[in-house]
């Protein structure tokens, strides 16, 4: 039955209300291709809140998290089971970075016809996006050590021969299968380092290195040195940096204008440098208007 599912509710979170549609399309939607879609954008969100077990709400519910992306939990879903992570998760999507909110779809790609009570699918057949992603994520961060990839964690410029020798060794796996599975899951817009840069993250002592100049010294305030910290921390998670994330919290936790509150104007600029030299190196060009040097 529907009748559990979220209906009515006022002064909600949008975000939190995305997600109640969400698993309500995944509730009605007859289709096994439609099914299998919004379950792993279910899997996606969840993926993301993985991410955060140092926030205490999160944490409580890392079990479920966790097991919910996994297909077992699937293979006997029941109406009841959605309706309870539903309620479980909707409190949490506010935790996902700005930039990951993404995530969560609203948009109706399905025509739907009269809402009626029907049986959720037990056994999913056919490719799941979700679960390649995450094969062949798995299969890149198992091959750190292979030359291309250490050069690009350790924000080292590559040669035509380093990306040759990556394409190979990619593509040629039996995880990653072919070039257009892998293009047609990942998409052609983001180039291949920047991919792989994102999955795997920056080498932390390359990315201390670069900031060396802030961390060495005795001049810089305890706040400075934290605002450091805080990129290294960032670019060692994520491989990659936007500039204008610096004017956006916890950046500015210590003061109101960010980067540009905490540092003179002369070392802001070189911060901003540093910064975009990681992100060139994978071929990233980010554009923000309060960060221009």
């Amino acid at each position: 039955s529907l009748a559990s599912l979220p209906h009515g509710l006022t002064n909600q979170d949008p975000l939190a209300r995305e997600f109640d549609l969400l698993c309500l399309q995944l509730a009605i939607l007859k289709t096994s291709q439609s099914y299998e879609r919004l379950r792993d954008r279910v899997r996606d969100i969840l993926s993301q809140l993985e991410t955060k077990p140092d926030v205490p709400m999160i944490r409580e519910q890392l079990a479920l998290i966790q097991a919910a992306q996994e297909e077992r939990w699937w293979a006997d879903i029941t109406l009841p089971r959605v309706e309870q992570m539903r309620r479980q998760v909707r409190e949490l999507i506010k935790f996902i970075d700005r930039k990951q909110q993404d995530l969560v779809y609203t948009d109706f790609v399905d025509e739907l016809g009269e809402v009626q009570e029907v049986d959720v699918p037990t056994q999913q057949t056919g490719f799941s996006p979700y679960q390649y992603r995450r094969k062949v994520e798995a299969f890149i961060r198992d091959h750190e050590n292979h030359i291309t990839i250490a050069k690009l964690k350790r924000n080292l410029p590559l040669t035509a021969a380093d990306l040759t020798a990556l394409e190979e060794m990619l593509f040629s796996a039996a995880e990653v299968e072919s070039r257009q599975r892998f293009e047609t899951v990942f998409g052609k817009t983001k180039s291949l380092k920047r991919l792989i840069r994102e999955i795997v993250g920056c080498d932390r002592s390359a990315a201390k290195q670069a900031f060396a100049r802030y961390l060495e010294g005795s001049s810089l305030s305890a706040n400075q040195i934290r605002f450091i910290e805080n990129i290294i921390d960032f670019l060692t998670q994520n491989g990659v940096m936007d500039p204008g994330l610096l004017y956006e919290p916890p950046f500015t936790d210590n003061h109101p204008e960010g980067l540009d509150g905490v540092f003179a104007d002369d070392d802001a600029d070189q911060i901003l440098s540093i910064i975009r030299s990681f992100n060139a190196s994978a071929d990233v060009n980010f554009t923000d208007s309060q960060a221009t040097a």
